[in-house]
């Protein structure tokens, strides 16, 4: 491809090394490549659904995304200035991402060499990767998340339980501490908090939920929309000033409404990157689910927190990245049984952990039904309030 030129690939055979010049683009799809895909300077670089021969170096170029592929060699980002994406894809040697400074994402690769990964500006983020070599660098913690109970947390009294891929558990308390683990407590219905360090997020302190009046430290406060079993308006204030460092995030309605009450909370749309303390908080989604057409639609978000857990809100919101933990809505007015199986197949996380139960007389069997409809590689975990396990 000569320099400044755009080119689409859809289907074809290419005998060779497809060469992309710079300021070129590259969107390529379902296309079998016999040698390697090397960019230099270019300015985007899209490949999907293909197999290459070769090796994929994407050298001091713009953006690219690196999806779904089989590549015979390596994965190379380096040097480059723009978002960089590699998920779902099998790599037979070394997926390496150098001095990069527009952000890596690494998700749910299947990589037969080594994971390499250094002085990019920001981190890489992502997980899920199965590295059968090393995990080396700032990519070191980029491999399949392990939700577990951690023995040495476990309060007096409690007891860990095992678990093979798919059972249903119901996990025990445990204390959190400054570990350098991912630890996520459920607080009742749709009240989540993670703990990473030194980062602590809690997200949608509604009315349903209780044992979040007595945090404190908190690095964020995310609400993923307005309605009052996400979001207790009369228990919102004391929790704001006993933790005058966190950033509050909502919604543009819902940081109109947390105003009225001298609440200053930064207003957020999809696509957006915050730091919680240390912690990313990717952003997605627009609206709440259709309840009813006389109901108005009002807006909701949904936040990745860490990479790693993804809370939707009152949406069946699908991520363009992997989730490795899906906190899954159970029972609400404006879901069905069959769109939450489709939901939880949609976004196939490595762990569903339901939550949005409380307006069920008998969730148990609504759990129940997830195990027995779930992804083959998805672990359904239920948690009790008050109850958590830790992510490594």
């Amino acid at each position: 491809m000569p320099a400044n030129a755009t080119c689409t690939l859809n289907g074809p055979r290419v005998q060779g090394t497809i060469k992309v010049e710079s300021n070129a683009r590259l969107t390529a799809t379902s296309v079998n490549v016999i040698g390697n895909v090397q960019a230099e300077n270019a300015r985007s670089v899209k490949l999907t659904g293909s197999t290459v021969g070769g090796s994929v170096q994407l050298v001091q170029g713009g953006s690219a995304t690196i999806r779904g592929n089989t590549i015979e060699g390596s994965l190379l980002f380096d040097e480059n200035s723009g978002p960089l994406v590699a998920s779902n894809n099998t790599v037979n040697a070394d997926l390496q991402a150098f001095q990069n400074s527009g952000g890596v994402q690494v998700s749910k690769n299947r990589i037969d060499g080594n994971l390499q990964c250094k002085e990019n500006q920001p981190p890489p983020t992502g997980g899920g990767n199965i590295v059968q070599g090393n995990k080396e660098d700032q990519c070191a913690r980029l491999g399949p998340v392990d939700a577990r109970l951690s023995p040495e947390k476990v309060l007096s009294g409690s007891r860990l339980m095992g678990h093979s891929p798919g059972k249903v558990l119901a996990e025990d308390r445990f204390v959190t501490g400054q570990d350098g683990l991912m630890h996520l407590t459920k607080l009742g219905h749709a009240c989540l908090h993670i703990t990473d360090g030194d980062a602590a997020v809690l997200l949608d302190p509604g009315t349903f939920s209780s044992g979040f009046e007595d945090l404190r430290g908190l690095t964020a406060i995310l609400i993923t929309h307005q309605h009052f079993d996400h979001l207790d308006e009369d228990r919102i204030g004391a929790l704001v000033e006993n933790n005058p460092q966190a950033l509050v995030v909502a919604d543009y309605d819902t940081a109109g409404q947390l105003a009225e009450r001298q609440i200053t909370a930064q207003v957020a749309v999809a696509g957006d990157v915050l730091d919680a303390g240390g912690l990313s908080v990717r952003v997605f989604g627009e609206n709440h689910a259709l309840i009813h057409a006389d109901v108005p639609i009002i807006p909701n978000l949904g936040y990745l927190v860490g990479d790693t857990v993804f809370h939707p809100g009152d949406a069946f919101t699908v991520p363009d990245v992997a989730v490795p933990v899906l906190a899954l809505p159970t029972g609400a007015p404006w879901l069905k049984a069959g769109e939450v199986i489709d939901y939880l197949r949609a976004v196939a996380p490595n762990i569903a952990v339901p939550i949005h139960e409380r307006t069920l007389a008998m969730p148990d069997m609504e759990y129940q039904r997830f195990e027995r409809l779930r992804p083959a590689e998805t672990e359904v975990r239920v948690l009790s309030d008050g109850a958590g396990m830790t992510l490594t």
